[in-house]
């Protein structure tokens, strides 16, 4: 069974007689006060998403917040057929911030795909899906977030 495995990232065994030793090209980012292990390609090796207790990591956990409260947002503005301003004092918010989560609408289905999977790379903060959610074109998000 161990045959048939082929790893992703090719590594320089030695062996000796006591000692493995192993190398992999790899790369460490520091973001936001962690540390994380990349490739080479700028993938995570480690899958830093899920915390000790399985639970999605504060970073994920707040950009699903975000995205959920402006799809409810958004239902609020259909059903009541509300302006932003009139949003914004209704929930007592201002327009600035209602008005920048409504980017997030603009997401293309593969980045709200891997943000619903936790696949999405731990680098990638609500800030950066501001930024790409002010591209209409999917093309230009995928390749501002390097996906």
């Amino acid at each position: 069974m161990i045959d048939s495995f082929k790893p992703i990232y090719q590594a320089q065994i030695q062996n000796t007689k006591d000692t493995l030793t192993i190398k992999v090209d790899i790369n460490i980012k520091r973001h936001d006060g962690k540390r994380y292990i990349l490739s080479r390609d700028g993938k995570s090796l480690i899958n830093n998403s899920l915390n000790s207790d399985n639970e999605l990591s504060s970073n994920n956990s707040q950009i699903l917040d975000g995205i959920a409260q402006v799809y409810f947002w958004k239902d609020e503005l259909n059903q009541n057929n509300l302006t932003i301003n009139e949003l914004a004092d209704k929930i007592d918010n201002r327009y600035n911030f209602v008005y920048k989560r409504f980017q997030l609408l603009n997401l293309s289905p593969t980045i709200l795909k891997q943000i619903t999977a936790n696949t999405l790379s731990p680098l990638i903060s609500l800030k950066n899906l501001y930024k790409a959610g002010k591209y209409l074109s999917w093309d230009k998000q995928h390749q501002y977030l390097d996906i």
